[in-house]
């Protein structure tokens, strides 16, 4: 698929609303593929191979790749500009893998487990993972609604308005517990924040509702406003669930 080359300094001068379209509009090409990509291979292209499906030379793709994660459509590599994570998808090796008819990903989180299974699957599969993130394994098995064990709770230990501050501990902490009583024992243990509790129910729709775009070919970030609103939806309110203002996008 070709497209028209963007000529875009971002932060070196000035530039047009036709310019930022185009650019958006590249952003969301280039999320597009690398979903389509990791769901159909298990994998995500090389920067090389992205150039040449867009059109662009590969010093565009990285720059276009840098103005991503600043948007935080993907999390890029400290050391190189190569995709880390495309949410709701881990490109390396994490405690929590999907599973489904013979193919798999790594999600960074129980939240984006849902999602790869509402991208992927049909909401269909086996979350393999560790109870607390410790030596218990545990595999969900999942079918629609119908989710075994269906009494766990999914403990949120940092803050969303917070999230992007550490992305990767943000996930890192998004983890499966049999009971309340036993996220306070895990946070006290671990000198964690102690955040919020959801049905692991409520943790499917959830995802299902803000992962469901991430395939479409001009998918943008939720804006403050409307992520706001998701969370809303779903029960999750008051100060713990307050993104508050700030960026365009969350």
């Amino acid at each position: 698929m070709q497209l028209d080359r963007c000529k875009l300094m971002m932060n070196d001068q000035l530039y047009s609303s036709s310019d930022v379209n185009r650019d958006l509009d590249a952003q969301a090409l280039a999320h597009h593929l690398l979903i389509e990509s990791i769901i159909a291979h298990g994998h995500a292209p090389r920067r090389e191979k992205l150039a040449r499906e867009m059109g662009l030379s590969l010093t565009e793709v990285e720059a276009l790749y840098r103005r991503m994660a600043e948007n935080h459509a993907l999390v890029l590599h400290p050391h190189e500009p190569e995709p880390w994570i495309i949410h709701p998808f881990s490109l390396s090796p994490t405690a929590t893998w999907v599973e489904h008819d013979g193919c798999g990903w790594w999600a960074p989180c129980m939240w984006c487990a849902f999602g790869i299974l509402a991208l992927a699957t049909d909401n269909k599969g086996i979350v393999h993972t560790r109870l607390q993130g410790e030596a218990e394994a545990l595999d969900l098995r999942v079918d629609g609604d119908d989710i075994a064990p269906a009494d766990l709770i999914i403990h949120f230990s940092i803050q969303p308005r917070h999230a992007w501050d550490n992305v990767h501990h943000t996930c890192a902490t998004c983890l499966p517990f049999r009971s309340q009583a036993q996220i306070d024992q895990w946070s006290h243990k671990h000198d964690l924040s102690r955040g919020e509790g959801i049905p692991v129910r409520t943790l499917a729709r959830f995802a299902r509702t803000w992962y469901g775009r991430h395939r479409d070919r001009h998918w943008q970030k939720w804006s403050v406003e409307q992520a706001q609103a998701v969370f809303e939806q779903f029960g999750m309110v008051g100060p713990f669930w307050a993104i508050g203002v700030g960026a365009d996008r969350f």
